[in-house]
């Protein structure tokens, strides 16, 4: 039987998982955990590292899929003396393994984006990230979720609501990652009154976000305002390109 285990997880290693960096989890052996097993990593921030009972929840978690699961009660070679006085010499490194394809498309990495536009057409919300990206809201896809789903999520995570509206779908985008994966993202639109204030979940800052806004369409189909997503806004609003 398939079991979800929560588990807490300090920012620095929850944002190393969400960004794909770091594949692996060292824990205790205190608890049972198998393959096909569900790990929610519920992220904390920690006021430091020594102290474990100084921490706060953020909101954000994560759900991973067990694969193969290592006890090192299990590993006979530990007990050679050999490799016990390495261990005491060098102590243990955890190797985290990912894909070495160069420009692959075997591997997939499944997003959705959500234009929001007011009810008049003529706006839309934007995010200024801190590397001074701005798009529109959005995310992958985590286990176990829909697409609807991670939709509505991102859009509590990067803009602090509950969105209660219809969400239509009304493209899909390719490109490749930083880390070599081909994307493959589909986007929905919504309407959201313009009046709608946004907020960051308490500490909590996905995506280290900037800025969250209303951004006028006639900006973005002149190209006074650079976003990634323009030709997927113009489409979704029914735009035409005014250059």
């Amino acid at each position: 039987m398939t079991r979800e285990i929560h588990k807490k997880l300090s920012k620095k290693y929850f944002d190393l998982i969400a960004s794909g960096q770091k594949t692996f989890e060292l824990r205790v052996a205190d608890f049972e955990c198998e393959t096909g097993d569900v790990l929610v990593l519920d992220e904390y921030e920690y006021e430091n590292d020594e102290d474990t009972l100084a921490r706060r929840p953020t909101g954000r978690s994560l759900r991973k899929k067990v694969g193969y699961v290592g006890r090192t009660e299990e590993f006979a070679w530990l007990k050679r003396p050999d490799v016990a006085a390495d261990v005491e010499k060098y102590g243990f490194q955890v190797i985290s393994l990912l894909d070495d394809k160069q420009g692959s498309y075997d591997t997939f990495e499944v997003s959705c984006k959500v234009l929001l536009i007011n009810k008049a057409k003529d706006k839309v919300v934007l995010l200024e990230h801190v590397d001074g990206h701005v798009g529109i809201p959005g995310g992958h896809v985590e286990y176990g979720e829909d697409l609807e789903q991670t939709a509505r999520r991102e859009i509590k995570e990067e803009l602090g609501i509950d969105y209660k509206g219809k969400l239509t779908q009304v493209g899909f985008y390719t490109y490749m990652s930083r880390r070599d994966t081909q994307k493959f993202g589909l986007v929905f639109t919504g309407e959201l009154d313009e009046r709608t204030k946004f907020t960051v979940l308490s500490g909590d800052n996905p995506d280290q976000i900037v800025d969250r806004k209303w951004v006028d369409m006639a900006d973005i189909t002149s190209g006074k305002s650079t976003v990634y997503e323009r030709e997927l806004i113009m489409k979704a609003a029914g735009r035409k390109n005014d250059n």
